[in-house]
């Protein structure tokens, strides 16, 4: 039988907010996922397929087909879809879902999106379908500086009696060399006009290449008009190279932080293996130890693609139980390595300023080179013409850090790291 399970969010989070499988690699298109739920008595049971298609002639997705299976009958039967549209720069313009009711694909929401002249999403906005129509829901905003990275996100709800958007929250970012130092959360008072204080996140950095080592979190005191001297959260980092190898979370209360849980990762080939998550928890003596929670277990295949991962539980008879597996099955590619681009080199690395980056032989078609921020964030593009070897790169615009940077050409890609200075 299916388990109730509470597992934090931060496990999966994780995985996207942080680097840990950018490795020169192939990149596959997801053909689908199998999705398995463990039965004590039947053991896995296939239970969900997301079945994924590409018609937009682009990387991403444009179809996401939902099966499910009865549970009586063993039938398929169809759940809900995921409709997207591209625009002619390949970015996001339309996202539909559906949902099978009564023998029929109904519309339920959608979302389109806007960009400025750099190809930064700038908008977003929600609809829900009711009574045949796409009736307007919310609206996302952002804005960005010069280094196209956002400083300001503001959301705002439709309001049906005056027939415009009023403003319900925003989101400001605070940089330094392009890194976030504080993030701050505020709500619309209305009667007011003005958006007030509700919390704020600080963050700060370590080494060469600026790794998060801490986040704090601090709420606003209205009384007093000014930010608690403590913070209410905190979450901290530990790394293996550039790869995170612990992650703690603590909550305060009347006494000051106390520990919540920790996120352990164990890697092979640079790729996350295993993530243990712990809880801090009284073993019943008053004695607080941390104990097992939940564990994420993953395979790969030699083109360390994820080939499947699972979810297991620690029971009370202190052994791991399985409790949810995906199966990811691939087809094409996004790009395939060749040995002319899979082996250049690149020297100096670290680098100051210029970056040299030699290929074994001469590109035989045009290319493309880009360079991306830890968080995945694209902060260049160059042009790269057909018989191109090496490249000389003048990066003096870039803050202290690791990047990745992306050479295609064709059907051929590599990426691999750098770090500057």
């Amino acid at each position: 039988m299916k388990k109730n399970i509470y597992i934090l969010y931060i496990v999966t989070i994780s995985l996207f907010m942080f680097p840990l499988n950018l490795v020169s690699q192939n990149q596959h298109k997801i053909d689908s996922i199998h999705k398995l739920d463990w039965d004590n008595s039947l053991e896995w049971q296939l239970t969900i397929r997301d079945i994924y298609s590409y018609t937009n002639g682009g990387n991403d997705y444009s179809n996401l087909h939902r099966l499910k299976k009865d549970s009586i009958t063993s039938n398929w039967e169809n759940s809900l879809q995921q409709i997207r549209v591209f625009n002619s720069e390949n970015n996001l313009d339309t996202e539909i879902f559906q949902i099978w009711d009564e023998g029929q694909w109904k519309d339920n929401s959608k979302s389109t999106y806007s960009y400025d002249s750099y190809q930064n999403n700038d908008t977003i906005v929600h609809y829900s379908y009711k009574d045949n129509n796409w009736c307007l829901k919310r609206r996302q905003v952002m804005t960005y500086n010069s280094n196209n990275l956002i400083v300001e996100t503001i959301i705002q709800d439709w309001n049906l009696n005056t027939i415009e958007f009023d403003n319900k929250s925003r989101n400001i970012n605070f940089y330094e060399n392009n890194l976030i130092l504080e993030s701050m959360y505020q709500i619309w008072n209305n009667d007011e006009a003005i958006y007030e204080n509700v919390n704020k996140s600080v963050n700060t950095y370590e080494g060469i290449i600026n790794l998060i080592k801490q986040q704090d979190s601090y709420t606003w005191n209205k009384d007093i008009g000014e930010w608690n001297i403590s913070p209410n959260s905190c979450s901290i980092f530990t790394y293996i190279n550039s790869l995170i190898k612990t992650f703690k979370i603590q909550v305060a209360d009347s006494t000051g932080l106390k520990n919540q849980s920790l996120n352990t990762y164990t890697y092979v080939n640079e790729n996350p293996v295993e993530i243990i998550q712990q809880i801090w928890k009284d073993s019943g003596d008053g004695i607080f130890n941390w104990v097992n929670s939940s564990l994420q277990t993953y395979t790969y295949d030699i083109n360390n693609q994820v080939i499947s991962q699972i979810s297991s539980i620690w029971s009370p008879s202190s052994t791991w139980e399985y409790y949810q597996k995906s199966i990811y099955f691939t087809s094409g590619f996004l790009g395939i390595i060749s040995e002319n681009l899979d082996r250049c080199k690149v020297y100096p690395n670290p680098f100051n300023n210029d970056l040299n980056i030699l290929l074994k032989t001469a590109l035989d078609g045009d290319g493309i080179l880009q360079i991306f921020d830890v968080n995945g964030k694209e902060i260049s593009k160059i042009e790269l013409r057909a018989g191109v070897k090496s490249i000389k790169l003048n990066n003096s615009y870039l803050s202290k850090g690791l990047y990745f940077i992306k050479i295609s050409s064709g059907s051929q890609t590599t990426i691999f790291k750098v770090v500057k200075r």
